[in-house]
């Protein structure tokens, strides 16, 4: 398993296989829950289950707001549902990363 990120990572979304087919994933943040296992099932907002079958430098996520994700076999094929969590591949995530953010002022010059 890829190593870029760990439980709690933030990661923007850079690509969903294709934009069309998964309609406002890209650019979203998400946070790293874990890597994906084979076989795991999610269930949408809605009560659709869908089963990640490949779990190869897979992620699931999470973010503020529900998760797009369209489902490509039975009876919904074609339909985008919502998820609280989702697997995502590595290859579409690109880690945050940068200087921390604190709102301490060193050397402040006071009136």
């Amino acid at each position: 398993m890829n190593t870029r990120f760990k439980s709690g990572s933030l990661a923007v979304v850079i690509q969903a296989g294709d934009p069309h087919i998964t309609p406002g994933l890209v650019d979203r943040i998400v946070e790293i829950v874990r890597p994906a296992i084979d076989g795991e099932e999610f269930i949408s907002i809605d009560g659709v289950v869908v089963t990640c079958r490949d779990s190869r430098s897979i992620w699931v996520v999470k973010s503020r707001s529900p998760l797009p994700w369209i489902c490509v076999q039975g009876a919904d094929a074609g339909k985008v549902r919502l998820f609280r969590e989702r697997a995502i591949a590595d290859q579409y995530l690109r880690p945050i990363s940068g200087v921390p953010v604190t709102r301490d002022v060193k050397d402040e010059v006071t009136a």
